[in-house]
């Protein structure tokens, strides 16, 4: 699914209808095609923009980020064995992936 689609349905997926072919892929495209593609209400190119550009930050993220697997051995660590080195090299991993790949504003 196209992250247009994934926009779509998190802006206003009650109204949308649908649309035959590629989704649009800019705000022309988009104006002339959006009276077929919803109901009712349609969100405007700008805010499908800011919403793809934030899913696209949430998906480089999710790859980016140190596995689960790490966060639970470093956490045990740290709460039962009080050895936080690991912990703290989690944290700064994450924190790292967080303010290379900060959110749209």
């Amino acid at each position: 699914m196209a992250q247009f689609d994934n926009a779509i349905i998190k802006l206003n997926d009650n109204d949308f209808l649908g649309y035959t072919g590629n989704p649009p892929v800019n705000e022309s495209e988009y104006n002339s095609r959006k009276g077929a593609m919803f109901s009712k209400d349609a969100p405007t190119w700008s805010d499908i923009e800011a919403k793809i550009n934030l899913l696209n930050v949430l998906d480089v993220r999710e790859t980016a980020y140190p596995p689960l697997k790490e966060f639970a051995e470093a956490y045990c660590e740290k709460e039962i064995g009080g050895d936080s080195t690991k912990w703290n090299a989690y944290v700064t991993k994450y924190n790292l992936v967080r303010s290379n790949n900060p959110k749209p504003d």
